[in-house]
């Protein structure tokens, strides 16, 4: 399948047909994981974006979305004859700002920006075309899953999601976070080392609970990152946010008590 193209409604439920069918496209064109991470990232941004900003019904909308592997790159095309928006145009989120004045949005655009060697925006016909280029490596190290065995939590909550925290399930993930806080937790670990990657919707579900945290001087400590998770932290400076471990022991660690 070096070349394929789906429809979609615009609606967030239609986001994991889109997943589906990255994972299928890089499969069967031997993309590294990392290049199929980074272009699910992308997408998830692009997607989530027009379905909530791009129609007045977002019902009635259709998106298209094509990709191409060939001359050693993927291409992403993401067509939708919603209201016209340039991307490239949005101005940058302030990633530098503490806590108190950081804020929960405009971080999408700027994964997109990041993770793509090349972004081109065009409005054609009344549609809007969003093309983005992914350089493939020359060779990929694959990172192996290293499962952990929890030890005893010691009263430190612990939450381990699985699988990607993106536009679909951010909000479920969040609303776990903010139910031990407000379940009296003052510490809690959070593990990522089964995630595969984060979006900017997973982004804000953290910054808005780790913000609720801080109320109550507690503690959200973040560990388990593979090196293209801690990429996207990166990108997004959450890593100036976070108290950030390298394993789950270590989180436990910093998340005790004094």
């Amino acid at each position: 399948m070096l070349h394929c193209e789906t429809r979609i409604e615009s609606r967030q439920a239609e986001l994991r047909r889109i997943v589906a069918l990255t994972e299928q496209f890089g499969t069967e064109n031997c993309l590294p994981g990392t290049v199929v991470n980074d272009i699910q990232v992308a997408l998830d941004e692009t997607l989530s974006n027009i379905v909530v900003h791009g129609y007045d019904n977002p019902a009635s909308g259709m998106i298209v979305v094509r990709l191409a592997c060939q001359n050693g790159e993927v291409c992403i095309e993401v067509e939708d004859d919603g209201q016209a928006f340039d991307p490239l145009q949005a101005p940058l989120p302030d990633l530098t700002a503490d806590l108190a004045q950081r804020q929960v949005g405009g971080i999408g655009i700027h994964f997109i920006k990041s993770l793509m060697d090349t972004v081109c925006y065009d409005r054609r016909n009344g549609k809007n075309l969003l093309r983005m280029i992914k350089r493939l490596p020359a060779r990929s190290d694959e990172r192996q899953p290293n499962p952990m065995t929890p030890p005893p939590t010691d009263g430190v909550a612990v939450l381990a999601p699985h699988g990607r925290i993106d536009t679909a399930s951010a909000e479920r993930f969040g609303d776990q976070v903010v139910a031990l806080i407000r379940a009296g937790c003052r510490s809690v670990v959070i593990d990522l080392c089964n995630i595969i990657y984060v979006s900017s919707a997973g982004f804000r579900a953290m910054l808005l609970a780790h913000k609720l945290m801080h109320k109550t001087n507690g503690r959200i400590v973040i560990c388990g990152l593979s090196p293209e998770l801690r990429r996207l932290f990166e990108i997004a400076h959450f890593t100036t946010v976070f108290a950030i471990c390298g394993t789950r022991e270590e989180g436990l660690a910093w998340a005790e008590p004094c």
